[in-house]
């Protein structure tokens, strides 16, 4: 990966330039420290919040016990990590976008992008997590009836996720608008966190415990992230147009979870085919009926918006 931005930046801006005729600025290399670190400490510490619980697990639980529970709990995480496409697609096309110039020169432009991904999320992420949480025995069960185990820990994960994805893509943007030392804070509390709770709770929940104190540390960093975007720089990602999609979402779920239960009893297979054509469905219609024309026109590329006009319509 830094073999690869090094070559991106040699072809933009040219190594040669930015280190033989650009000095070194003793203030600008501070700068680039600060905004690095805050930018790489936060990201190491989502992968810690994953990695945390298995550690645990195993040191906790007795003997084989600590490994089999690592095991299934790692399976039941990377379910759930796919819901993680909703929050993280809208951070990286936010954060380029987000700085302390832009705060100033067009807060209204990063207040309505800001409110767009959020509302976008949540209505988005509401039916998957709902087919996800429905279908996660079926999913643990491809990896062997003993992964059924880290079935409730699929459930708290995926409900600590929704809280995370109902604060808005806020840890990009305290990121990049200049608070260096916010971020550092707030992952380093979210590592005290999940680790706390990743010791009190798992010798006697196991799994669930690690899913809970996952979801905990993770929701202590993005919540005050959001907080502090509120707070220090008066945005919130919350108005009358996030009303809309978001009843549809959870009206479209109902008779999706409806689906999944339903049809349990038949051959797994048809089972799976059927709540996962019910999942499609659910998004077209969040899409038709959910969003705005604006919204739906942003998020459906073209060739798609082409072959099926009704989703932008």
């Amino acid at each position: 990966t830094a073999i690869l931005a090094f070559r991106l930046i040699h072809k933009y801006y040219g190594l040669g330039h930015l280190v033989a005729r650009t000095g070194y600025d003793k203030a600008v290399i501070r700068e680039m420290v600060l905004f690095s670190s805050s930018m790489i400490v936060p990201n190491l510490a989502k992968k810690w919040h994953s990695v945390l619980p298995v550690l645990f697990l195993n040191f906790l639980l007795p003997g084989a016990k600590g490994a089999e529970a690592a095991g299934i709990y790692g399976v039941a995480r990377k379910i759930v990590s796919t819901l993680n496409v909703f929050r993280e697609s809208f951070e990286y096309v936010l954060a380029p976008m987000t700085s302390a110039k832009a705060l100033v020169e067009n807060k209204a432009q990063l207040r309505e992008m800001y409110a767009f991904a959020t509302r976008i999320s949540i209505a988005a992420f509401i039916p998957t997590a709902t087919y996800v949480v429905f279908m996660r025995d079926e999913f643990l069960r491809l990896s062997g009836s003993e992964f059924l185990q880290g079935s409730m820990a699929i459930a708290v994960l995926a409900l600590g996720r929704f809280i995370e994805v109902a604060s808005g893509p806020s840890s990009s943007i305290i990121a990049m608008i200049g608070r260096y030392r916010m971020p550092l804070l707030n992952a380093a509390g979210g590592i005290v966190v999940t680790a706390a709770i990743a010791v009190w709770l798992i010798p006697s929940l196991g799994i669930t415990g690690g899913a809970i104190a996952a979801a905990a540390g993770i929701n202590v960093n993005s919540l005050a992230a959001h907080m502090e975007v509120r707070l220090f720089y008066g945005l919130q990602p919350y108005d009358r147009s996030l009303l809309r999609p978001t009843l549809m979402a959870v009206f479209i779920s109902a008779p999706l979870a409806v689906i999944a239960v339903s049809t349990i009893p038949l051959p797994r297979t048809f089972h799976l085919i059927i709540v996962t054509s019910a999942l499609l469905v659910a998004l077209i219609a969040v899409i038709r009926f959910g969003y705005s024309r604006e919204d739906a026109r942003s998020i459906v590329p073209g060739r798609l918006a082409k072959r099926l006009p009704f989703l932008t319509s």
